[in-house]
């Protein structure tokens, strides 16, 4: 004879949301009358709401979620807090027989994610309403939200003018080839360290990578990866005798291309002019006419410039052809 003992069946574990994050803004904490050190919101679920189970993943649900449409449109600062909702029963302070204290803020919160998956592509619980009531909160440092947060469309890129590049570098002039002043002689067996020459290419205007202040901004370098705020950089410039085009930034067809142009009329070895020196000598001297005696630098002086050249090259090839 087999006695079989009845079948106790257990109730099956409510899932409890014991945490979760959110976003709130300055204006929704409220100071903690009992612990100056603590902030609580108040928190209000009227229906079925997914609840972010990680800071990364709300970030995430924030950035690219269309249902975090509405929080993306508030225009105040919103931060990432951990909200944080664990019984009291369930503490070590509660098996230690200690009392329960009055800024100890909870209540049951249900995840019902099985029975409605709203955000299955991120991870999160969903918890049913109506809910209202306090809750401590912990602040997530770098998980600030900007007031606007737009996508980009589009990045311009554009050459400088020299107005521009002039105004920009300020006094940051390059104009010597040494790097560094010449050391003083010292007694002791250590040499001086050298200082960055002024107007050199190590001016301390363009810059610090080290703890010495930047000339230009006041800021150090970030050697040690400790500072917030250090020297970007910033760029000096050469003053030229004469403008020196930038042949790749030039645009134009076959015929008006600087680029092409050049290619056309110069040697791919010796990278010299491709006519003969009695020719070419005429020209040097019309091109030092209209840059310094008439001080015409402008498109059209370089206009007339590249026409005397390519009547010159015509003439001079179409000769040799008859030749």
């Amino acid at each position: 004879m087999v006695i079989q003992e009845p079948v106790i069946e257990l109730e099956p574990e409510i899932p409890l949301v014991k945490r979760f994050y959110w976003f709130f803004s300055e204006d929704d904490f409220i100071p903690d009358p009992l612990n100056a050190n603590k902030l609580i919101v108040k928190f209000n679920i009227d229906s079925p709401m997914w609840l972010p189970a990680t800071k990364n993943e709300a970030y995430r649900w924030y950035m690219y979620s269309p249902n975090a449409a509405p929080l993306r449109s508030r225009p105040e600062l919103l931060a990432i807090c951990l909200v944080t909702n664990k019984p009291y029963e369930e503490t070590n302070r509660f098996l230690n027989e200690e009392p329960k204290p009055d800024d100890w803020y909870y209540a049951e919160m249900i995840d019902i994610s099985d029975d409605m998956p709203l955000e299955p592509e991120y991870d999160g619980v969903v918890v049913d309403g109506p809910v209202s009531a306090l809750f401590s909160i912990t602040l997530q440092p770098g998980y600030e939200l900007h007031k606007t947060v737009k996508q980009i469309g589009a990045i311009n890129n554009g050459m400088m003018s020299p107005g521009e590049i002039k105004r920009l570098s300020g006094d940051r002039i390059i104009r010597h080839t040494e790097v560094y002043e010449v050391p003083k002689q010292s007694k002791s067996a250590i040499p001086d360290i050298p200082r960055p020459l002024h107007g050199g290419v190590a001016d301390l205007r363009l810059g610090s990578y080290d703890a010495t202040p930047c000339y230009t901004c006041g800021h150090t370098g970030n050697e040690k990866k400790k500072h917030v705020y250090t020297c970007p950089g910033h760029f000096g410039r050469i003053n030229l005798a004469v403008p020196v085009p930038n042949y790749l930034y030039l645009t134009g067809g076959v015929d008006t291309s600087p680029l092409v142009k050049t290619l056309k009329y110069t040697c791919r070895s010796c990278h010299k002019v491709v006519l003969p020196d009695e020719v070419l000598a005429p020209l040097m001297e019309n091109a030092k006419t209209i840059m310094y005696e008439s001080k015409n630098t402008s498109p059209d002086g370089f206009a007339l410039i590249w026409q005397a050249l390519n009547d010159a090259y015509n003439h001079y090839y179409k000769e040799a052809k008859r030749d």
